[in-house]
């Protein structure tokens, strides 16, 4: 089945957000398609809110069968729609919808999928009782909160350029998870301790596409080494949500510590994957999945 076409059977899931250009999940969830024989496509859809509004009615009538949200409108979207389920309830954001009925649920498989990825690739699954440090107070940002605390942190520090945003986060989570230790500030304001953080992780988009060997690329790895210089130690794990290039920037200054680093290409394949599953009711083909990610992030500039 050629998945450059499209006919009238073909069932349209698309990823709303501005920007989308730059996006992977074509290529993940067309092979994931093709792989299982699915007259299915996947397409960008650079969207205003109107546009998402509008987009989001379309899945609701049956025209396109589901949806990814992307930034700035994962916040928005839990307005939008019918129904959250548990994961959106605990993050406060949606980033995919599904509809049966006419009725559309919200999900966010941010969360599961960032953390699959972090246990997979470090190989530490009992994360309780350790501190992290989140940068950002963004939809990311609330989806990385819900996983961690999920995963029974003792200390979780939310540091953000708009301090108050920060506290927005936190108090979203507080009433849910009020036997962890919360803390916010600003990004001059990161506790120093003498318990450095186990996890430091960017949830932010600070230095995404730039390229290594540039004035900015240098720049954003210098910022972020003098961001988290006093509270990093070598088995600190630096963990970027954004996944090109690779190294990003951020861990780049993993590096400079001596410390173990991962992009987001993981938490894209494993969050895709989960998507991929509440839309079409059928297992991901994550081998195919992580593949086409592998071929397109080294294509793709």
């Amino acid at each position: 089945m050629n998945h450059l076409a499209i006919d009238a059977q073909t069932r349209i899931v698309a990823l709303l957000g501005s920007p989308v250009h730059h996006s992977l999940s074509p290529a993940m969830h067309n092979a994931a398609f093709s792989a299982l024989n699915l007259n299915w496509r996947y397409v960008v859809l650079p969207v205003s809110e109107d546009g998402l509004r509008s987009a989001i009615e379309l899945c609701r009538d049956g025209a396109i069968a589901g949806l990814n949200i992307t930034a700035p409108y994962k916040n928005l979207a839990t307005t939008l729609i019918d129904v959250l389920d548990t994961t959106a309830i605990s993050s406060g954001t949606v980033n995919t919808i599904t509809c049966h009925d006419g009725n559309l649920t919200g999900h966010n498989t941010d969360s599961q999928g960032f953390w699959h990825s972090v246990t997979e690739t470090s190989q530490i699954f009992d994360w309780t009782g350790r501190r992290a440090l989140v940068i950002g107070a963004g939809g990311v940002s609330r989806a990385i909160c819900s996983a961690l605390a999920g995963a029974g942190l003792a200390h979780i520090h939310v540091a953000a350029r708009n301090p108050d945003s920060a506290n927005k986060t936190v108090n979203h989570f507080q009433p849910y998870y009020d036997t962890i230790r919360w803390s916010t500030g600003g990004l001059n304001q990161i506790p120093f301790s003498d318990e450095p953080f186990d996890l430091i992780v960017n949830a932010t988009s600070a230095g995404n596409g730039t390229l290594p060997g540039t004035v900015e690329y240098a720049h954003y790895s210098e910022w972020f080494a003098k961001l988290v210089y006093a509270v990093v130690r070598p088995m600190t794990w630096f963990v970027d949500t954004i996944y090109r290039p690779s190294p990003t920037p951020f861990c780049d200054a993993a590096q400079r510590y001596g410390s173990h680093w991962m992009t987001g290409l993981g938490m894209l394949l494993w969050q895709g994957c989960l998507a991929f599953e509440l839309w079409t009711a059928q297992t991901a083909p994550s081998c195919v999945m992580r593949q086409a990610l592998t071929e397109a992030i080294t294509i793709q500039p």
